[in-house]
């Protein structure tokens, strides 16, 4: 089971004929692409997820070749924006569903949200 981050509208910038045309696209972001930054606590046998974990790229805006219109990337990588109050692994907050997510580069062309769980076995509820 793979987590999703999901974002619209990430604006990019699409050829249409002779002009360039701000378009927007959906953006999604897998748990699968995550390079975690901890491996010591481990849901699932894998490594838990924290708000310095970083999913590699997302998907969805490829067509906006002519890049992002705020970050200046296309299919750039996702991270979250806010975690639990309660709960830190490896020394900062735990990611968890709900919560909301940067995405396509470090200055987001989308904000979304964590919309699916990756795991079942435990539930941050703050």
């Amino acid at each position: 089971m793979s987590a999703e981050d999901q974002a619209f509208p990430d604006v990019c910038n699409t050829p249409s004929g002779p002009a360039v045309v701000p378009t927007p696209y959906p953006n999604v972001a897998m748990n699968t692409t995550a390079i975690p930054t901890q491996s010591r606590f481990l849901i699932m046998c894998m490594p838990a997820h924290n708000m310095t974990t970083e999913r590699a790229t997302s998907m969805g805006d490829s067509a906006g070749v002519a890049l992002g219109v705020i970050s200046g990337l296309v299919m750039g990588p996702s991270r979250a924006k806010a975690g639990s109050d309660n709960l830190s692994i490896g020394g900062s907050p735990a990611t968890k569903m709900g919560m909301p997510t940067k995405q396509n580069g470090a200055n987001p062309n989308a904000f979304g949200l964590s919309i699916s769980p990756s795991q079942t076995r435990l539930m941050a509820h703050r």
